[in-house]
């Protein structure tokens, strides 16, 4: 038998293979509040649950209140108010992490 250089495949390998569809690709930009989003571990459409966490911002801003002679806990204010920290976005079904929003 001649090559002719063709790839032969035999009928029931080419009939077990899935088409492959490529979503495009989409870049979300978290912010402080929640967001709708599709998540990309489990495909679910949601409104992502957020979760403020310390960040750098707000050790700046106590670092700096403790410069300014803020000595008598007034410095842990930051660590008591939502502003300043990380917004860290998770999915409510999968529970997983799928962004954070962080002010610096």
């Amino acid at each position: 038998m001649a090559d002719y250089g063709a790839v032969y495949t035999h009928p029931h390998e080419a009939q077990q293979q899935a088409p492959v569809y490529h979503s495009p690709l989409v870049i979300v930009i978290y912010g402080p509040e929640s967001t709708t989003i599709r998540c990309q571990h489990c495909g679910e459409i949601v409104n992502t649950v957020t979760e403020t966490k310390a960040g750098a911002l707000t050790y700046l801003l106590s670092l700096m209140l403790f410069m300014w002679g803020c000595f008598a806990g007034c410095c842990c204010i930051p660590f008591c108010v939502n502003f300043g920290k990380n917004v860290e976005h998770s999915c409510p079904y999968c529970n997983n992490v799928v962004g954070t929003y962080k002010p610096i």
